[in-house]
C-alpha cells in the first residue's frame, strides 16, 4: 500500500467503507445523469480527498520536494492510488475542480495577469469546453487510463490558507525593516510557518509569490527581495535601500547560523581533548586542541562581526522609523490645514459664537415669557394655607388633652382599687395621699404644660387670630374641665 492511500484510509471514513471504495473506484461517470446525487457524492470525496493529501506532500510529483499547493495528475498518481482489490480509480476524470476554479493548471495561474477573483475567470473558455466534453461523454478527463501526460494544477483552496498564515505573520512585525526579505528569507519563513521539513518545492514558492503579488496586492517581489506592504500604504516598490537591508538581514542570520555551528564544534572539540587526555592520547588531545583555538578564534571573529552588523541594523530601523514618523507628522500637519480651512478661521469662530449667545439668550426670554404666562394658574392662596395650618395643630392639643385624660381616669380607678383592698387603714391612707399627690402634681403639670403652648400660640398669632371666637371657648371648656376634674382628686 503506498503512503498515499494509507493516509487516505486513516483520514478519510469514505475510505474505510468496503461499499464506498467499490462506488468511488467504478466508472461512476454514467451516473451523470441517473443519479446525479451519487455522483456529486463521488466527485465531492475524490475532490478532497486530494486537497487533504496534496496539503500533507502526499502527492507524487517529479520535484526535488513534495508540493503541497499543487498535483500532478498522470500515470504516476494512479498507480499511488492503485489497490490489490479495487485496481485504479476508474473515473477519477470525472472531477469537476477544474472548471470550479478549486484547481488550475499551474502554467495559466503563473502567466495570466488577471486575479483569479476577478469575474472573468469565472467562466473561462477552456473550462467550458472540458465540461462540455466531460457531459458528451467525448473526454475521459485527466485521469484517464489511457492518457499517461503530467499536468501540474494549482490548489486555490491551500494557496488561499497558506497566504493567510504568511499575511498574519507578516502583518504581527511592527518596523518597516521587518517587511523588507531576502527572497531566500520568504523561503526559510514559508518553510517554518508551514512546517516543511523537507523544504518548500519550486512550483510552491513561484505560486506563492504570484498569489501574494497579483491577488492579495501585499508585495512587490524580484530575483532578490520580496517586499511586503504596509496596511497602510498605497503605493509599492523596491529601492536601492530595500536590497541593502535584505542583503544585511540574511547575513546576520547566516551568521547566526555560523555561530552556532562553530561553538558546536568547540564544545565537542573540547570533550574530544579531555577523553584524549584520559586515555594518555597526548597527541590526539594536542591535535583537538589547535583545532578548537583555531575554531575559537573564527567564532570570536564571527560575533564581533555580528555585534557589528546588528549596530548597523538598529541604525537603519532607527533611521526608519524616523521616516515614519516624519511622514504621519506631514499628513497630521495636511489634515490640520484641511479642517483650520474648514473652520474658516478666528473671526469665523467668533462670529459663531456671538450667535450662539444671541440665541440662547432668545431661548431665555421666551423661557420666562412662558413662565409669566403659567404663574396665574398656579397662585397659592396663604389663607387657606394658614387655615390648614391651624386645624392640625388643633387636632394635636385634642390628642394631647384626651391623652391627659385617658392617664387621670387611669390613676382614678387604682385609687377606688386601693380603697376597696382589705388590709390596712393606715397603709391605705398613706396609698391614698401618695396617689393623690402624684395625681394632683401630674395634673398640675399638664394643665402648666397646656397652658405655655397656648400662651407660646397665642404670642405667634396676629391681632385678628387672637380675637377669633371660636379659640376662646375652647380655653374656657378646657379650664372648666380642669377645675372640675380637681374636687375629685381632694376628695
Amino acid at each position: 500500500m503506498s503512503e498515499l492511500l494509507g493516509f487516505l484510509f486513516n483520514h478519510d471514513e469514505h475510505f474505510r467503507s468496503r461499499v464506498r471504495l467499490a462506488s468511488l473506484y467504478s466508472d461512476f461517470r454514467t451516473q451523470r445523469s441517473i443519479n446525479p446525487d451519487g455522483y456529486t457524492a463521488n466527485v465531492t470525496t475524490w475532490e478532497n480527498a486530494l486537497i487533504k493529501a496534496a496539503g500533507a506532500g502526499l502527492i507524487p510529483t517529479s520535484q526535488a520536494h513534495p508540493s503541497i499547493l499543487s498535483l500532478d495528475t498522470g500515470e504516476d498518481l494512479l498507480r499511488a492510488l492503485e489497490t490489490n482489490e479495487w485496481g485504479r480509480p476508474l473515473a477519477l476524470g470525472a472531477t469537476e475542480a477544474v472548471s470550479k476554479n478549486h484547481m488550475i493548471p499551474l502554467q495559466q495561474f503563473l502567466k495570466t495577469s488577471t486575479s483569479i477573483y476577478h469575474w472573468s475567470w469565472a467562466v473561462r473558455p477552456w473550462g467550458l469546453i472540458t465540461w462540455a466534453l466531460n457531459r458528451t461523454g467525448l473526454s475521459e478527463g485527466l485521469f484517464a487510463e489511457d492518457r499517461t501526460q503530467t499536468e501540474r494544477l494549482v490548489i486555490v483552496g491551500n494557496v488561499e490558507k497558506a497566504g493567510s498564515k504568511i499575511l498574519n505573520h507578516i502583518f504581527a512585525q511592527r518596523t518597516p525593516t521587518d517587511r523588507v526579505l531576502s527572497r531566500w528569507m520568504f523561503e526559510k519563513l514559508i518553510t517554518d510557518l508551514l512546517g516543511l521539513t523537507n523544504g518548500i518545492s519550486s512550483s510552491d514558492l513561484d505560486t506563492l509569490l504570484t498569489y501574494l503579488a497579483r491577488d492579495k496586492g501585499v508585495i512587490v517581489y524580484d530575483k532578490e527581495v520580496v517586499k511586503f506592504r504596509a496596511p497602510d500604504e498605497h503605493s509599492l516598490n523596491i529601492f536601492r535601500e530595500d536590497v541593502t537591508i535584505a542583503s544585511l538581514k540574511t547575513l546576520m542570520i547566516s551568521l547566526n547560523e555560523q555561530i552556532v555551528s562553530l561553538d558546536a564544534r568547540v564544545v565537542g572539540l573540547t570533550e574530544r581533548a579531555r577523553n584524549a587526555v584520559a586515555q594518555n592520547n597526548r597527541t590526539f588531545a594536542l591535535a583537538s586542541l589547535r583545532s578548537k583555538k583555531l575554531n575559537e578564534s573564527v567564532l570570536n571573529r564571527r560575533v564581533e562581526t555580528l555585534a557589528q552588523l546588528e549596530g548597523v541594523y538598529r541604525n537603519i530601523e532607527q533611521a526608519s522609523d524616523q521616516i515614519e514618523i516624519v511622514r504621519v507628522m506631514e499628513a497630521s500637519t495636511k489634515v490640520l490645514h484641511r479642517l483650520h480651512a474648514e473652520v474658516g478661521g478666528i473671526e469665523r469662530v467668533e462670529e459663531i459664537m456671538q450667535e450662539l449667545k444671541d440665541e440662547m439668550a432668545k431661548v431665555n426670554e421666551i423661557g420666562s415669557a412662558v413662565n409669566e404666562l403659567g404663574l396665574g394658574s398656579e397662585i397659592i392662596d396663604d389663607d387657606a394655607v394658614d387655615e390648614e395650618l391651624e386645624t392640625l395643630e388643633k387636632q394635636n392639643r385634642q390628642a394631647e388633652e384626651d391623652e391627659a385624660l385617658r392617664t387621670m381616669e387611669k390613676q382614678l380607678r387604682s385609687l377606688d382599687a386601693a380603697k376597696s383592698f382589705n388590709g390596712d387603714q393606715k397603709d391605705l391612707d398613706n396609698v391614698v395621699r401618695t396617689e393623690s399627690r402624684a395625681s394632683k402634681t401630674s395634673l398640675e403639670e399638664t394643665t402648666t404644660s397646656l397652658a405655655d403652648r397656648e400662651a407660646r400660640h397665642l404670642e405667634q398669632m396676629t391681632l385678628d387670630e387672637q380675637n377669633d371666637p371660636p379659640r376662646r371657648p375652647d380655653i374656657a371648656q378646657r379650664n372648666t374641665a380642669t377645675h372640675t376634674a380637681t374636687p375629685v382628686l381632694n376628695s
